[in-house]
């Protein structure tokens, strides 16, 4: 109990890394659903970021938060559904879950949307929108997602369990978006 009262003290110091801000974390729960919305501005170019979201299965090359990420239906090309697993771990608790959902881009907007498949994987629903817009010498990364899980998340440190993981996650990915090339 002594550790989780630090955990949100730590996170607010790893908010910025040198070439990326993580702005606007909010992490609500209503119920089961959890709504989640971040802002990263980073200063890798807009079009790799485009790039590299557009296809989700390299999002394990963005954080070793996803361990696996694969489509499911290979003929289906770019419609077909996209099976990602996270590993997360909050002090010695650690899970795993699978989301499948069906990615659809839109370039000349910036914007993939997704939405999860019912009854495939670990969320009874799962929708997520990422904005990418040109910014200052980059690229800001607007996230809007709304999930509810199909495993129970303890209540007290649900949000603070998605905000840790998030940002870790978050740190992760700016750093090696600029690092990846296409």
């Amino acid at each position: 109990m002594g550790a989780l009262r630090w955990l949100p003290l730590l996170c607010v110091f790893c908010t910025q890394t040198a070439g990326a801000e993580v702005t606007n974390l909010q992490v609500e729960s209503k119920g089961k659903r959890y709504d989640i919305r971040f802002d990263v501005l980073t200063t890798a170019p807009p079009e790799r970021v485009l790039h590299l979201f557009s296809d989700p299965t390299r999002w394990t090359e963005l954080s070793k938060v996803v361990k696996r990420s694969e489509r499911l239906n290979t003929s289906a090309g770019h419609k077909a559904p996209v099976s990602i697993v996270f590993q997360t771990c909050v002090l010695f608790l650690c899970r795993e879950a699978n989301k499948v959902s069906i990615f659809y881009v839109n370039a000349a907007t910036g914007t993939v949307s997704g939405r999860s498949i019912p009854g495939r994987g670990n969320f009874r629903y799962a929708w997520e929108r990422w904005q990418i817009t040109p910014h200052a010498s980059g690229a800001r990364i607007h996230f809007t997602g709304i999930f509810e899980p199909t495993f129970a998340v303890p209540p007290l440190i649900g949000t603070h369990a998605f905000k840790s993981v998030l940002r870790k996650m978050l740190i992760e990915m700016e750093t090696n978006l600029e690092n990846l090339s296409d």
